[in-house]
């Protein structure tokens, strides 16, 4: 029982999240204020800031 409870249920987990990823990103982001705050930890990261900049402004 401990092996199914460690292994199997955890795979099986992100099996689900994995499948439904698409589904869950639409109504995580459906909100306006988890997608103002996902917006503003993007841009906290420099890398990926002057990514969208290049891409924006090319």
């Amino acid at each position: 029982m401990g092996f199914i409870m460690k292994w199997v249920v955890p795979f099986l987990v992100i099996a689900g999240i994995f499948k439904y990823r698409y589904k869950i990103l639409n109504i995580a982001f459906g909100s306006y204020w988890l997608r103002k705050v996902a917006v503003q930890l993007a841009m906290s990261i420099p890398w990926l800031r002057t990514r969208f900049m290049q891409s924006t402004f090319r």
